[in-house]
């Protein structure tokens, strides 16, 4: 060839494009790297891919250029990867998230004591918001319940009704609650016909076919009367063995010193010093 006067010379040929060389296999074979790409031939095979693309700089980079890849070929392989499971950038971040459990004895005791936590908090949030339940004491509410019945009681969205059984506070009683059952309510006018033995609010005997005996007990009641706003009339089933609203120890009974309805005996008494009534268990007080 000539002299070219300082110009670049044309070359005649192309030289050929070599591929990059393939990576070697990893000797090294982590749990870190078994977790991440399953296989040492999946590792390879990834590091290869990483090779031709040059779009990061490691498998487990945070990010990834998806465009930068100019290699289509390249790209398909990433892709068939991907959808293959081979490689997937997101497992370890959500594999690093999962909660850690302890094992062994020291996991089992873990559990346990969560159980029992959640137990004693579920416990303390049901008797608090829902109701709780309490003794009996006494025979003023036979036959209906019986000396040491255990009942379980509700005030939750409570507005007492003619006929419900109640546990009440009271001064005269201190920290000792009683149980009766509400006869009338609010602005009803209640009387008494003791020597019938008849029983009427706002002028209508009331039928009482879970009564001991006919009511003859007087106390101190002077009818008719009308039960005061925010008040309510109440007396035991068992009538001529019950201190309750015919007396001045009880009177009219303020809503507010109700503790909760009577829902069902959850546990029976002794009846008459007696053994226990077991057909009572679980039962509603007011199936007669």
């Amino acid at each position: 060839m000539g002299n070219n006067n300082g110009k670049n010379l044309i070359p005649t040929e192309i030289p050929e494009k070599k591929d990059a060389p393939a990576p070697k296999a990893d000797t090294k074979f982590s749990d870190e790297d078994r977790e991440l790409y399953g296989t040492p031939e999946n590792k390879l095979f990834v590091e290869m891919l990483l090779e031709e693309s040059k779009a990061w700089d490691a498998p487990d980079a945070e990010a990834h250029d998806w465009e930068a890849v100019t290699d289509d070929a390249a790209y398909d392989k990433l892709m068939l990867c991907e959808e293959d499971g081979l490689y997937d950038e997101r497992e370890p971040a959500e594999k690093s998230d999962r909660a850690v459990k302890p094992g062994g004895f020291s996991g089992a005791l873990y559990e346990w004591v969560q159980c029992v936590v959640s137990t004693v908090l579920a416990t303390i949030l049901f008797f608090v918001f829902v109701g709780r339940q309490i003794g009996v004491i006494g025979d003023s509410m036979r036959l209906t319940l019986h000396d040491s019945d255990r009942v379980f009681i509700s005030n939750l969205f409570y507005e007492p009704e003619y006929g419900d059984i109640v546990i009440i506070k009271t001064d005269e009683f201190g920290n000792v609650p009683i149980v009766k059952r509400v006869i009338a309510t609010a602005g009803q006018v209640i009387d008494i016909d003791f020597e019938n033995h008849i029983v009427t609010v706002d002028g209508v005997a009331i039928d009482e076919p879970y009564i001991a005996e006919p009511t003859a007990s007087r106390l101190d009641f002077q009818g008719p009367v009308t039960i005061p706003e925010g008040c309510v009339f109440v007396m035991g089933d068992n009538r001529n063995d019950s201190t309750d609203s015919r007396s001045k120890r009880v009177g009219f009974v303020d809503t507010r010193n109700i503790l909760g309805k009577v829902l069902i005996v959850l546990w029976p008494g002794h009846e008459n010093g007696e053994g226990m009534d077991w057909s009572r268990m679980l039962r509603s007080p007011y199936k007669i």
